[in-house]
């Protein structure tokens, strides 16, 4: 496959030029090309430089600053006012942790926002800050239940983070479905297949083809249905907005962000995340097969990081960088 290798800074240049053009100011414009760029430095690329090609309509579409709707103390609601995801995500993390902070456990609600791709990034943001963290959404309707073709609920993703008091958290980060629709766009813009046994014509037969695509199944047989579901329920009926199947645009979906503090049973914060750590060197002093050792969600992407920035360097489609230029280059262009 033909890719162009450019400069990691000429990149970040170019994505940040995309939102200057367009009014956002330089400290909305930093947490959103990070985590963009970061995302394709780990090789997430259904989740990396791809989502900036959305962005200008997203921005088009801001209403105004997120602000709490409904409070309930260690609980709130915030409606994202139309905001774009990065920056609602940001918000409604940092007011989890404050509430966490101050009751053991925040819960923070959102709706009325853009989605802004992977979860890990505010998980590991709450671990960071010595908490465990739990994140979860209700994604597009592509989501074909068990023994059924048609995509009826979310693909729903949801993140784990847990602190560690002698290392990274431990952060997992994963769609309830096969695949993520993601993939399909990016397989269309660089004309090429999808991977095998991930997505599923009408006819509920495995497709390679892009444009074949017409749902995505659950992993996981009922386990992952029920989990699927469960992200489904909690996202929608509970805080007041609508399952994937009644949303007629990303901003009628529901997002929850929670923060558990080590105070919420305990009286030291601390013992938390030094169990967690005990727990992660329990697990690498396992028996492992000597061409598989075992590996700790989110190592596999901290590598890719790390031999990302080594090189300086990143991989994208011809056609992919045409598009970043193109809206670099015109504050109209979607």
């Amino acid at each position: 496959m033909t890719r162009v290798t450019l400069p990691i800074e000429t990149v970040r240049a170019t994505l940040a030029e995309i939102c200057r053009i367009r009014g956002l100011s330089a400290e909305q414009t930093e947490p959103i090309v990070a985590e963009y760029l970061d995302a394709e430095l780990c090789g997430v690329r259904s989740h990396g430089v791809l989502k900036m090609l959305a962005l200008p309509k997203a921005i088009r579409e801001r209403q105004g600053a997120p602000h709490i709707a409904l409070d309930r103390g260690f609980a709130a609601l915030v409606d994202g006012q139309r905001e774009l995801g990065v920056l609602a995500a940001h918000f409604c993390t940092a007011l989890a942790i404050e509430r966490a902070r101050a009751h053991g456990f925040g819960m923070v609600a959102l709706h009325n926002a853009a989605r802004y791709g992977r979860l890990a990034p505010f998980g590991e943001r709450i671990a960071q800050a010595g908490m465990i963290g739990l994140i979860m959404n209700v994604g597009g309707t592509f989501a074909a239940p068990p023994n059924t073709n048609v995509p009826a609920l979310g693909v729903n993703p949801m993140c784990l983070a847990l602190p560690r008091a002698d290392g990274a958290p431990i952060v997992g980060d994963f769609a309830t479905t096969e695949g993520v629709w993601s993939e399909v766009l990016l397989a269309q813009l660089e004309d090429r297949q999808l991977p095998p046994q991930r997505f599923i014509a009408a006819d509920g037969a495995y497709t390679t083809q892009p444009e074949q695509a017409y749902a995505v199944r659950i992993f996981g047989g009922i386990k992952g249905f029920l989990l699927n579901l469960t992200i489904e329920a909690l996202c929608s009926a509970l805080i007041g907005a609508l399952p994937a199947h009644k949303a007629q645009s990303e901003y009628d979906l529901g997002f929850l962000f929670m923060a558990f503090s080590g105070t919420l049973f305990r009286s030291e914060a601390e013992l938390m995340a030094q169990e967690l750590s005990a727990l992660a060197d329990m697990l690498r002093r396992l028996p492992q097969a000597a061409s598989e050792p075992l590996r700790l969600p989110n190592e596999g992407s901290a590598a890719r990081r790390a031999e990302s920035l080594r090189r300086g360097t990143l991989d994208l489609h011809p056609k992919l960088w045409a598009r970043l230029q193109a809206l670099a280059a015109d504050p109209n262009a979607l």
